[in-house]
């Protein structure tokens, strides 16, 4: 078909008469193949070839495409083989009579086939090249799918979800809503649109249609971010009940298992919190944010070595990842047994946390100040503590503050914390 498209979509024929071209053809094509087949002509194998190795795909098994190019992929070979032995035998022939006349031979003889061969080459290559740039990505592929398909709501939903991905939200929420104008009922469409919603801290828009997204596909997924969203609405026991009917649906998800553990966490519950953050780790060994929170559990716990690992484990699978990076700063710079603080390190961590936080946030400076006073640098460390205490100050968190003030006395005495 022209032009190939990766996701025709779920449209339908809505009339008799749409499909009786297309039928007529492929019923008559059929009827060529069967004949040919008896008469045990190679056309008719070739034929046979290509309906057979279709079949599978184009019946009465269940699909969710109404249409796909991929599936063309392999009949198209029999077709490929036709064309070759037709082309190679009208060569032949045209080669045989021009020969009878004693003209061209040589033209005859090699440059036509190579000409033809050079410009199909050419063409089908460049067309080929040129279809490969559109699978370079996931953006790509779906954005050439839209444009060529605006009417394909699942086509939308997934360049949408790469627009999410990329922290794009308003992009992603416009390829949402297009998919709902499409398909109002569209469960996937709404789940991803909540999701947006989520990401602009809009909780309550969100939750919308994160219900709705459950009355219409109540799954795993739908379960999983709705405990998402009752924990930032601050209902940890409605959240709860989400991230544990998503674990019972999904035992093998390992967000599911993670959702289900900060859930727990909140509601105290740090040994529970515990299991299932390592079922996460279990499904997903390289999972960074399960490592953080593993290791921020055990640290409630008082299991500072198996923090000490996980924190670890949650850097190396992300160097990025502020939250373990700071904590692991944190405990390397004020643990009370001396043997596991190293100050040099800890400088090392919290100045990373310090760079992606852009410097502006409370917790990572006081983190800093305290690695500053550890490595004996007390001028620097309160420095940063000034820092810290004007931003806690300017968000209101008087317990910070406090922590903050009380640090600030120590490094002025040059002792660290």
């Amino acid at each position: 078909p022209h032009p190939l498209i990766f996701d025709y979509g779920t449209e339908v024929a809505r009339g008799f008469w749409e499909i009786v071209p297309a039928a007529l053809m492929v019923v008559l094509l059929l009827a060529a193949t069967v004949v040919g087949v008896w008469r045990r002509h190679w056309a008719g194998f070739a034929g046979a070839w290509f309906f057979l190795i279709l079949a599978p795909t184009t019946s009465v098994a269940p699909t969710n495409q109404t249409a796909a190019e991929h599936r063309m992929y392999l009949p198209l070979a029999a077709v490929l083989v036709l064309l070759v032995m037709g082309g190679y035998a009208g060569w032949r022939r045209l080669k045989e009579k021009m020969a009878r006349g004693g003209r061209h031979r040589a033209l005859t003889g090699w440059i036509l086939p190579v000409l033809m061969v050079a410009i199909l080459l050419l063409g089908l290559g460049g067309q080929s090249l040129r279809r490969n740039r559109d699978y370079q990505s996931e953006y790509l592929i779906w954005q050439d799918t839209v444009l060529k398909r605006p009417t394909n709501a699942r086509a939308h939903i997934n360049l949408g979800l790469v627009f999410l991905q990329k922290g794009q939200v308003d992009e992603a929420m416009i390829h949402c809503q297009k998919a709902l104008k499409i398909k109002p009922d569209y469960g996937l469409a709404h789940n991803n649109l909540g999701l947006a919603y989520l990401q602009k801290g809009q909780v309550d828009a969100a939750m919308v249609h994160l219900l709705k997204a459950l009355e219409l596909q109540p799954n795993s997924m739908a379960h999983d971010n709705l405990s998402v969203a009752f924990l930032k609405k601050g209902q940890a026991d409605v959240a709860l009940l989400h991230s544990q009917r998503a674990v019972e649906l999904d035992p093998f998800n390992a967000d599911s298992h993670y959702n289900l553990g900060n859930a727990l966490i909140q509601m105290r519950q740090v040994n529970e919190a515990i299991v299932h953050y390592q079922e996460a780790l279990h499904l997903k060994p390289n999972y960074n944010r399960a490592h953080s929170n593993l290791a921020a559990a055990l640290l409630l716990s008082g299991r500072v070595d198996g923090a000490l690992v996980h924190f670890e484990l949650a850097i190396k699978s992300d160097p990025m990842e502020m939250g373990a990076l700071n904590n692991l700063a944190w405990i390397l710079a004020t643990n009370l047994e001396s043997s596991q603080r190293n100050g040099a390190r800890a400088l090392e961590l919290a100045h990373r946390a310090s760079q992606l936080s852009g410097g502006n946030h409370p917790i990572v400076l006081h983190t800093l100040a305290a690695a500053y006073a550890e490595c004996g640098r007390f001028a620097e460390a309160e420095d940063a503590t000034e820092r810290a205490l004007v931003l806690a100050n300017a968000q209101g968190n008087t317990v910070l503050a406090d922590a903050i003030r009380n640090a600030r006395s120590l490094y002025q005495a040059g002792k660290p914390l």
